[in-house]
């Protein structure tokens, strides 16, 4: 059988027929998780961010729902006569709460502060 061993691919072999070993790598293995990169980080705090605002409009969606289903059809008290202009202000600093804070915590389980074990107070004395 001419070309020696045909398990190795011809481009690992030498000219003599022989396969070749692989270089070794002589850098340290690479500690951490699959997310490492900062900007990674940061990406996926915001869609958590997003995602915790998604989670606020389905709930206001619910609260929505509750009161048409109950409130509404039990008074006919259709909030009618309630402006809404003076509370627009608050619903989008709810909101921008909502975002920030889900980002913080994206932010704090994705950069692996959440699963560092806490240190003794003694060992640092």
């Amino acid at each position: 059988m001419p070309g020696g061993n045909r398990s190795v691919p011809p481009a690992a072999r030498t000219q003599s027929g022989t396969a070749r070993k692989a270089p070794v790598s002589t850098l340290p293995a690479k500690p951490g998780g699959a997310v490492d990169h900062w900007t990674l980080v940061l990406v996926y705090s915001l869609g958590i961010g997003s995602l915790a605002v998604v989670a606020l409009l389905i709930g206001a969606l619910i609260v929505v729902w509750l009161y048409s289903q109950f409130v509404w059809t039990l008074t006919q008290w259709d909030l009618s006569q309630v402006p809404v202009r003076p509370f627009r202000a608050f619903a989008m600093f709810v909101m921008l709460g909502v975002f920030v804070t889900g980002t913080c915590a994206g932010l704090w389980c994705f950069s692996g502060i959440a699963w560092s074990k806490p240190q003794n107070k003694r060992a640092r004395r």
